[in-house]
């Protein structure tokens, strides 16, 4: 049974953290890959001496096992998700300079000059309401903008490591029956369901 902080998901979890601090420094792909990899490896080193030292047996099958997964599966599928966010942080998140200090006030200014020489026109009209919603909320665009880039960044990275985990829990696959045996008496048992109470009927 392998101890939970050396399976394959956990020793991903700990990998990108440590990746997520270095990765706005490299904006060029390629030294990003290089470094990442570099990373990548020294953990992978400082994780397996340490699984060594606890494993019940056999650990080198596991720390081969660790090895083709980390650096075939989830470091090139990390390294193609952190190159597209960094990207798009240099971008502004598609805002460009907006998205940097200058950004606020000058969208404000911006919505306000809109609003002062075509929309305030147009105040009679409701259709034009939305425009006006619209106008009015400008200057937070690249905030919002900002945190869906970042929100669906932090979904992919723990599809990541879930998909890490069912990697794991495939591996079981592999186990003889006495191996399997023992992992299952590791495992918490199922919670027993109560069944629903059956409520009385009002007699009339």
């Amino acid at each position: 049974m392998v101890p939970t902080d050396y399976r394959l998901d956990s020793v991903v979890e700990r990998l990108i953290e440590r990746l997520e601090g270095a990765r706005p420094t490299h904006t060029d792909p390629e030294a990003a890959r290089r470094v990442f990899e570099e990373v990548a490896a020294q953990h992978l080193e400082t994780v397996i001496a340490e699984y060594r030292s606890v494993a019940p047996e056999n650990p080198d099958r596991h720390a081969a096992f660790l090895r083709q997964e980390v650096l075939q599966t989830a470091l090139p599928r990390y390294h193609r998700l952190a190159v597209g966010m960094t990207a798009a942080e240099q971008r502004g998140y598609g805002f460009g300079p907006l998205a940097g200090p200058i950004g606020m006030p000058a969208l404000f200014l911006l919505a306000v000059a809109v609003f002062w020489l075509v929309l305030r026109r147009l105040l009679g009209f409701w259709e034009i309401w939305p425009l006006v919603l619209l106008d009015a909320t400008l200057p937070l665009w690249p905030l919002v903008a900002a945190w869906l880039y970042v929100r669906r960044y932090r979904a992919e990275l723990e599809a990541l490591a879930a998909d890490m985990g069912r990697i794991q829990a495939a591996e079981r696959s592999f186990l003889t029956e006495d191996q399997l045996n023992a992992a299952r008496e590791l495992e918490p048992p199922a919670t027993a369901r109560r069944p629903a109470p059956v409520k009385e009927v009002e007699r009339g």
